[in-house]
């Protein structure tokens, strides 16, 4: 029939699920000011080879002096370069927490998630049905 195609609305459960993990990385970032989470980009791209790694793929090369410019917050990358530094760093940060995340969710039998229905309240009366909220036991969450 199509999804959302009577006019009912939500997301796909893999993209539910995926900004469900994303939160969970990123949980320690959602008070944070826009400098702080400069500075914290910065910092963990800067710890490690793969850090650079990401910068680099990212479109980011700058040299020892800009580097250590913005580390002191005497110099601010432009807008362009933040948002790339922003996703340079999320980029390393899921795959640095992948394992240890999948290893926390496969523990002890795998994880109770609960798959809440669609909204549809936008739907004509004759198409609405019964979508009761769902508990699903996932055991290997090495593929998600």
């Amino acid at each position: 029939m199509g999804f959302g195609r009577l006019g009912a609305r939500g997301v796909h459960g893999s993209v539910a699920l995926a900004a469900g993990l994303d939160d969970r990385a990123f949980e320690g970032d959602r008070w944070k000011t826009p400098e702080e989470k400069l500075e914290r980009a910065l910092k963990y791209l800067t710890r490690s080879q793969a850090g650079y790694r990401a910068m680099e793929a990212s479109g980011i090369t700058p040299d020892v002096r800009t580097l250590a410019g913005w580390l002191s917050q005497t110099r601010t990358p432009t807008k362009d370069r933040q948002a790339r530094l922003e996703a340079a760093y999320q980029t390393l940060r899921r795959r640095n927490m992948a394992p240890n995340l999948t290893r926390r969710l496969n523990a002890g039998g795998g994880t109770s998630i609960e798959i809440h229905p669609l909204d549809q309240s936008e739907v004509e009366t004759r198409y609405t049905r019964y979508v009761p909220c769902r508990y699903k036991n996932i055991y290997r969450w090495t593929r998600l």
